[in-house]
């Protein structure tokens, strides 16, 4: 019985290291994103201070572009946080299952190798 709460502590260890893994990336891409979105803005303020933008409203849209673009990538660090919180959490819950579970895994290596008693 303990053997199986002991797999089902680490295949749940493993879910969340694999839902982590995907938060990073996403987090990554969002960090990317903005990053884009910046230079774009950057772009537009320069060509504003040089007086070539033709059109004001494209520097207010990606005003809002880059804001979108922070409030996403909070999100997804928000989301990669909680999630490697879950992971820690769960890592010391399996790490303690496994110890529980060690003893009687040899107990029973132990008597298998002893062989049938009679």
């Amino acid at each position: 019985r303990r053997s199986l709460g002991v797999q089902r502590s680490l295949k749940g260890v493993v879910r969340l290291r694999r839902d982590y893994e995907a938060k990073i990336k996403i987090a990554e891409d969002a960090k990317g994103a903005l990053a884009d979105e910046e230079q774009k803005l950057r772009v537009l303020k320069k060509q504003a201070e040089a007086g070539k933008l033709q059109d004001p409203a494209r520097l207010r849209y990606q005003e809002r572009e880059v804001s979108k673009a922070w409030d996403r990538l909070t999100e997804c660090e928000q989301a990669r946080d909680s999630a490697e919180l879950a992971l820690h959490r769960a890592g010391d819950q399996g790490e303690v299952a496994a110890q529980e579970a060690a003893p009687v895994e040899v107990a029973a290596k132990e008597a298998k190798a002893e062989g049938p008693v009679g």
